[in-house]
């Protein structure tokens, strides 16, 4: 009889497994709603879940800012222009996109890269697929286009107007909001520890410490909203605050969401009883998550019941006293060595990937500094464009036998249906998918600019604008559709013509690029915009400059107001000598002529930067060899100070807290 009502526990245990197991599941995405404009985009995020695939296009604009040390004096801000489109599957937890580090989607410049349970693969062309480092946060957070939503705050109801989405005219709603990074490095934790977890690479027990970066991090967003409840379009705002050595970054990143698997979305209201699997699919990130689920509950449950059958006999207890004394002493030996392991493992991953960078850093300035461009602003863009595409049409003849094949072309662009969709991602019924006025078989086979972006090099300057160009002092001028800067001098096509950036506030397609110093030559087609002698890519303000000379009858002063104890302030100060000849002598090396020993300045020896012993002058820089004296600009400040104090300079550790003393600065000031 107590074996017969122990049966009867165990089925009815089941029983209520099961129900409990229905009830507590997560509604569905299209479960009620309130009317918050937080819940509104919490909801538009689980819809875009629910409905497990889609695709997404991304445009990052980055601005790195120099470390300000003594070295970096004179450095700008380098920009970076990224651009990532692809599609997303959350329950296969996969990533397939295609990167352009210059954002001009051109599929001759992609590198495709494919994310899979965390881990990252990329390749160039059709070659083997190799393991990377995850490339991929900034734009898609833990393998979510849309993962900064898990960070934000502040959530406000924005305005309803119309989207010019690829080409396609949708009615959206725009929320506004701030982005918390305590929040978003918490979620961004989880996230990580999760992956690896799944990939056996941490140890039980052992938590990850959220990213500093990530807390600092601010800056704002919006999320435009269609009226499915999906989410459209959202735009990124954020800056990434200096982090010991890590440079400060600012970023815009806006991301477009589109091809929804809609069918998924109207599965959430199906019963359980009409389909099981499919309404366990709706509830559960995978069909083996809910049978694991149900497995592991029932174990648990049949566990139970047998401890309460058997609990009194001897070989049970012996059985649990081992289960509890064994883990008790080998488990700490064997966490210890897993966690000294993995600590190991991160650390030289950190040493390689500051290697890494360094080395990226380096050659990213070298290129910068070479940067030149062959374009030709007073020549048809047009004419320029066709040139460029017939030259790589050589090349890809003479790579491939292949004969051309007659297919069919719907709208009668110039490009087969195949292609549109396989290839460049354009509506085959719409000969301008984009919707920037140019054809899309004429930006494929003759200006080799995007049929599907209306912004192939990301300058935020339409593609027809700067192919059209403008006319001004009697000359035409034409951009560069295919490069952010047009004439390579450091300062992107959109900031220097802000008139033709639809987002400006002072936006006229039909005017001319502007002329800082009225000389004759647009802004985008000089590299010193103000005249003042000062190349752009070196000056602080580009377009504009001071007129007074400075001198020892009329000093220069500054005035900082609002400074904070313990706080330090950082100023870039720009002055340009009075004949700006002389701003090409910095660095120079001179040779003083050997034997002049007479004077202020003696040479006893006939030696150079690069040929001295003294191992704390030699130098090997490429101009080091013309001699023993470098032209290095000096900058003598004056600050005002009394006795009792430093007059707000970084005091070191030995004279911290006492009034300032009398000897040299050196004794006191912390140069670190």
């Amino acid at each position: 009889m107590k074996k017969q009502n122990r049966h009867h526990l165990l089925s009815t245990s089941w029983l209520l497994a099961l129900l409990a197991f229905a009830m507590l599941l997560p509604q569905a995405a299209q479960g009620a709603q309130s009317d918050t404009p937080e819940r509104q985009i919490e909801a538009a995020w689980e819809r875009a879940q629910a409905s497990n695939a889609y695709q997404y296009r991304s445009q990052l604009e980055q601005t790195i800012y120099p470390l300000p040390k003594i070295a970096n004096a004179g450095r700008q801000p380098r920009q970076q222009f990224i651009g990532m489109e692809g599609d997303v599957n959350l329950s296969q937890e996969s990533l397939n996109l295609t990167l352009w580090q210059d954002a001009s989607f051109d599929p001759n410049r992609a590198v495709a890269i494919r994310v899979e349970n965390g881990v990252s693969y990329a390749r160039t062309g059709q070659n083997e697929w190799r393991e990377v480092d995850n490339v991929t946060d900034l734009l898609a957070p833990g393998g979510d286009p849309m993962g900064f939503l898990g960070g934000i705050k502040n959530v406000s109801l924005g305005e309803a107007r119309e989207l010019n989405l690829a080409g396609k005219t949708v009615l959206a709603t725009q929320y506004v909001f701030e982005l918390d990074g305590s929040a978003f490095a918490e979620q961004m934790k989880q996230q990580l520890e999760q992956q690896l977890a799944q990939q056996g690479k941490l140890p039980p027990g052992l938590e990850l410490a959220s990213s500093d970066a990530y807390k600092t991090m601010t800056g704002s967003g919006e999320l435009w909203i269609d009226g499915d409840g999906l989410p459209l379009r959202m735009v990124i705002k954020a800056d990434f605050p200096q982090q010991g050595e890590q440079e400060r970054i600012t970023a815009v990143i806006t991301n477009d969401y589109f091809n929804y698997d809609k069918t998924q979305l109207g599965l959430a209201t199906t019963s359980f009883i009409e389909a099981p699997r499919i309404w366990l699919e709706t509830r559960m990130p995978s069909m083996e998550t809910a049978v694991s689920f149900i497995f592991f509950t029932l174990l648990a449950l049949t566990l139970a019941y047998f401890f309460y059958a058997y609990w009194r006999t001897k070989a049970l207890q012996r059985v649990l006293a081992a289960l509890v004394i064994v883990p008790m002493i080998v488990s700490p030996l064997l966490r210890g060595h897993v966690v000294s392991a993995f600590a190991a493992e991160q650390k030289g991953k950190q040493v390689t990937w500051q290697q890494q960078k360094a080395e990226a850093d380096s050659q990213a300035a070298a290129r910068d500094a070479e940067k030149t461009t062959d374009w030709r602003p007073n020549e048809a863009a047009a004419g320029q464009l066709k040139g460029r595409v017939e030259e790589t049409a050589v090349l890809t003849a003479n790579q491939t036998t292949l004969a051309p094949v007659a297919a069919a072309d719907s709208d009668g662009d110039g490009l087969s249906d195949t292609d549109e969709v396989e290839t460049w991602n354009t509506d085959p019924n719409d000969p301008d998918t984009d919707g920037d006025g140019l054809n899309d078989g004429l930006e494929v086979n003759e200006l080799g600019t995007a049929p599907a972006s209306a912004d192939t090099d990301s300058d935020n300057i339409a593609d027809n604008l700067e192919v059209g160009g403008f006319s001004y002092a009697g000359t035409d001028w034409y951009l560069d559709p295919l490069e952010a800067d047009s004439n390579a001098d450091g300062l992107p096509d959109g900031q220097e013509c802000l008139v033709w950036v639809e987002d400006s506030g002072v936006y006229n397609s039909s005017a001319a690029c502007p002329d800082t110093d009225g000389d004759g030559t647009p802004d985008i087609f000089t590299d010193d915009n103000d005249g003042d002698g000062l190349l752009d890519k070196y000056d602080l303000n580009p377009f504009d400059h001071g007129s007074q000379t400075f001198n020892k009858d009329n000093q220069f002063e500054l005035t900082i107001n609002n400074l904070e104890v313990g706080q330090p302030v950082y100023v870039d100060l720009q002055l340009v000598p009075t004949n700006t000849d002389n701003l090409s002598l910095h660095s120079s090396v001179l040779d003083w002529p050997t034997g002049d020993t007479d004077g202020q300045i003696t040479r006893y020896l006939d030696t150079t930067w690069a040929t001295t012993n003294n191992p704390d002058l030699v130098s090997s820089s490429d101009n080091a060899g013309n001699g023993d004296i470098r032209i290095t600009p000096m900058l003598e400040l004056t600050i005002p100070t009394t006795t009792a104090h430093y007059g707000n300079l970084p005091v070191n550790a030995a004279y911290s807290g006492q009034n300032r003393p009398g000897g040299e600065i050196s004794q006191w000031l912390d140069a670190q």
